[in-house]
C-alpha cells in the first residue's frame, strides 16, 4: 500500500453535520457527504463518491468509486415489486457514475436474481432508474422512467428506452 494511500485513508470523509452515516457503513475517506443524507447499515462507498444533499442509501448495497449522487435520489431501497417478502436482495454500482435528481435504484428481487448491477460510466437522470432485476451494461443512459428489465430495449448501444412496451395501435378507418 502506497503511502498517500494510508495518509488518505487515515483521515475521516467529510460528512455535513446535518447528514446521518449509520456507524455499520463503510464510507471511504475520500467521500464528501452533504446536507441532509442518509446512508444506512451494509452500505460500502467507494472512493470519491460525492452525495450533494438529500441523498438516502440503504443496504446490502456496494457503491464503486468517483460517482457523484444529485438532491433527493433513492439508492439500495427495498425493491418496488408487490412480491417482495423482505428476502436478502442486494444493489451493486461501478464506478464514474452520475445519479441525477430524484432518481431511484432499488436492490433486486428474488425472481430476478436477487442483484441489481449498474455498471460505470452510466448517467440515470432525473425521476428514473433501473427497478429490481436490470444488469445495466457499461455506459448507458437511463432517462425520464423506471426501468425494468422487461422493458429495457436497446435502441443503440448502452442506451435504453425509457418508455414502456404499448401494445400495438388499432387500425382507424374512416367513417361518414
Amino acid at each position: 500500500m502506497s503511502r498517500s494511500t494510508i495518509l488518505a485513508m487515515s483521515r475521516p470523509a467529510s460528512v455535513h453535520p446535518t447528514a446521518i452515516v449509520d456507524p455499520s457503513a463503510k464510507v471511504h475517506p475520500a467521500c464528501t457527504i452533504g446536507p441532509y443524507c442518509r446512508i444506512g447499515p451494509k452500505v460500502e462507498l467507494g472512493e470519491a463518491c460525492q452525495l450533494i444533499s438529500h441523498v438516502v442509501m440503504e443496504g446490502p448495497s456496494r457503491i464503486g468509486a468517483h460517482n457523484q449522487f444529485f438532491p433527493f435520489c433513492s439508492v439500495g431501497l427495498a425493491p418496488q415489486d408487490i412480491s417482495y417478502a423482505g428476502e436478502p436482495t442486494r444493489l451493486e454500482i461501478g464506478d464514474h457514475n452520475v445519479i441525477r435528481e430524484f432518481a431511484t435504484i432499488n436492490r433486486g428481487t428474488v425472481k430476478g436474481g436477487r442483484l441489481t448491477r449498474v455498471g460505470s460510466h452510466t448517467l440515470i437522470s432525473s425521476r428514473s432508474g433501473p427497478q429490481s432485476a436490470l444488469s445495466a451494461p457499461f455506459t448507458t443512459l437511463c432517462a425520464l422512467g423506471r426501468i425494468r428489465s422487461s422493458e429495457a430495449e436497446p435502441r443503440s448501444p448502452g442506451t435504453f428506452s425509457h418508455f414502456p412496451k404499448l401494445p400495438p395501435r388499432e387500425k382507424l378507418t374512416p367513417t361518414d
